[in-house]
């Protein structure tokens, strides 16, 4: 169906002038542009303004602040998070762009024969007069700045994993000397074994069972390398750096989070699930998605119209021009609305669901760090004592006081324990982690300039 007005030449004339003017108009205004700070070059870097790669030489060490900054720098997730910006970005000025005026000329190329170059018709599109056009445009501005804010949340979760990764790196690496410890007393132990068997001292079963500690404590040593190198080369991965370049690092001390002493404490957990909710960007994001669903809702409801032009020829200055408005409907019009609500919906819960995951994640935090504190307390003690209680048993069985298998069982629990000191100490550094990336504090202060509230 096509709806066609016409008036008089004089009124005519005045609402060709006004479309002209009206798209001018349109075309001259700017669209919104990043807020400062929030720029992809900025929301990429280290700090702000810089541009610069990480390059890596031969050798590159990691700590806390080289980890960052490579991260920032090269890692590929979040440069395709950046190029989404972009294209979000670049989405939003082809939905401008087509909210503005076209205008299409026929052209008259013979006639009786004879060729000739006249203007026979001008045909005007108008699709800023289609009210889904403009629905349309204010959804690409909130994904838009949805895609802003997803990109901070990205920066957020690509540094934490990155920390998480560091710290477990270094945990792992402090196993090493624990197991090459107790592989250099095994082997003094089967020695001495050997040399008692050899004077008849031992039976053949005391030497198979030294031998047999020995061999799996050099295992257990060699699947902690084994670990330690698929660390480094996840961490490679993330850090975007050459295979080329030894990665060498210095073990991280996490900033103490301003949440520990309420976890400590267990203070109430409410306060704390309302600052990490409203400091994460992951709510801003939910809601400019919301909004959007909102827009394309309005979107579909308007569908049915679906154009506006306005034509005629250029005698008698356009006595005959005429605007048409194109509409129709389809069998797929209410099931498209339909499906928009449902978007809406769903947006909805997602926005409950992060509250309910932030409570979880405070609250299991909080007992695994009291945990953590108190487990490295009491796994400090048991080290100590079992410490003892190995030499006691080693220098008995040299003295054959006690038997090999005791002194065996001894040495195990000795390294069982400084295990446990190691676990509880990376557990204190992990739940750190995640407790200043809820505070945005340590580590994760000041990691971009963006202000999202200026987007709001």
């Amino acid at each position: 169906m096509k709806c066609v007005r016409r008036g008089s030449v004089q009124d005519q004339f005045s609402l060709l002038l006004g479309i002209f003017v009206f798209g001018a108009g349109l075309a001259g205004c700017k669209p919104p542009n990043f807020p400062e700070g929030c720029r992809p070059q900025d929301l990429a870097s280290p700090t702000p303004k810089s541009e610069a790669r990480v390059e890596f030489g031969a050798e590159f060490t990691i700590t806390k602040e080289s980890m960052r900054e490579a991260l920032f720098s090269n890692n590929i997730s979040l440069l395709s998070g950046i190029n989404q910006v972009h294209q979000a970005k670049n989405q939003l000025g082809v939905a401008r762009g087509n909210l503005l005026p076209s205008l299409g000329l026929s052209q008259l190329l013979f006639t009786a024969g004879s060729p000739v170059f006249a203007l026979a018709a001008v045909e005007m599109l108008l699709p800023f007069l289609a009210p889904s056009n403009w629905f349309s445009y204010f959804e690409n501005v909130a994904l838009w700045k949805a895609e802003i804010v997803a990109l901070r949340a990205l920066k957020l979760n690509l540094l934490a994993s990155g920390l998480s990764l560091f710290t477990t790196l270094a945990s792992d690496a402090g196993l090493l000397p624990i197991y090459e410890a107790e592989v250099t007393d095994l082997r003094e132990i089967q020695v001495e074994v050997t040399e008692a068997h050899h004077a008849g001292l031992a039976t053949k079963e005391e030497l198979e069972l030294a031998t047999s500690q020995l061999h799996t404590a050099e295992l257990s040593s060699r699947l902690v390398r084994e670990l330690i190198g698929s660390e480094i080369a996840a961490i490679r991965h993330a850090l975007a750096a050459p295979v080329s370049t030894d990665l060498k690092w210095e073990t991280p001390a996490i900033t103490e989070s301003v949440l520990e002493a309420i976890a400590v404490a267990a203070g109430p957990i409410e306060p704390v699930v309302d600052q990490a909710v409203a400091n994460g960007p992951e709510a801003l994001q939910l809601e400019f998605l919301l909004k959007a669903a909102k827009l394309n809702k309005w979107k579909a409801v308007f569908s049915f119209i679906s154009g506006a032009s306005a034509s005629g020829t250029p005698s008698s200055a356009f006595s005959d021009l005429a605007v048409g408005v194109s509409a129709g409907i389809g069998f797929g019009y209410v099931p498209s609305i339909r499906l928009t609500e449902r978007n809406q919906i769903e947006l909805d819960l997602r926005l409950r669901e992060l509250r309910l995951e932030s409570t979880e994640i405070v609250e299991a935090t909080f007992e695994m760090h009291r945990s953590a504190r108190d487990r490295l307390i009491l796994a400090e003690a048991i080290e100590k004592s079992t410490h003892a209680y190995y030499d006691a048993k080693h220098a008995q069985y040299i003295s054959g006081m006690d038997t090999l298998g005791v002194m065996l069982q001894a040495r195990s629990k000795w390294r069982q324990a400084s295990i446990k000191i190691l676990e509880a100490r990376a557990q204190i550094e992990q739940t750190r982690i995640t407790l200043n990336r809820i505070a945005l504090t340590g580590e994760f202060t000041g990691v971009d300039s963006c202000d999202l509230s200026a987007l709001q």
